[in-house]
């Protein structure tokens, strides 16, 4: 069973503070080996202060991440989800697509999106359209995906 694998580039050399104690940092994440038993990417939190030992909600804040958000997708079609208590993604693979709509007389419309997936097309609906996914299994090259990390700094 292959051990959590992550990789982190950035053009940033370390955190740049936003306000007096926050600060963010940007970059891409590449997730070539995933096991369900996450592993720190320190790659991200080395950047932030844990404020753990202050009291000041410790649960809330672990790593010292206050928010770390992935930019849509990945390259290769996965969903990225950042768990602040190991301060790490779980990623998990869309499976079914799902409508709730109201349609009144109007088309809806699957397509191939150029043999790699497929797009959902409406010209006027209410209600929406959403995507059911499932972890994905050990050793998955989950592929790469811009994120947006904002917490603490000295």
């Amino acid at each position: 069973m292959a051990v959590y694998t992550a990789s982190v580039t950035s053009p940033m050399k370390h955190a740049e503070r936003l306000s007096r104690s926050l600060g963010i940092f940007v970059g891409k994440v590449n997730v070539t080996g995933y096991n369900a038993s996450l592993v720190e990417i320190t790659g991200i939190t080395r950047y932030f202060v844990d404020i753990a030992h202050t009291g000041a909600q410790p649960v809330k804040y672990a790593k010292g991440v206050v928010s770390c958000t992935p930019c849509g997708a990945s390259d290769n079609g996965h969903i990225f989800e950042w768990n602040s208590t190991d301060g790490s993604f779980k990623v998990y693979k869309p499976t079914t697509i799902n409508m709730d709509s109201t349609i009144a007389g109007q088309v809806v419309q699957a397509d191939a999106a150029g043999g790699t997936g497929f797009e959902l097309h409406c010209t006027s609906a209410t209600g929406s359209i959403y995507a059911t996914a499932t972890e994905v299994a050990t050793d998955c090259d989950c592929g790469e995906v811009t994120f947006v990390a904002i917490g603490f700094v000295r």
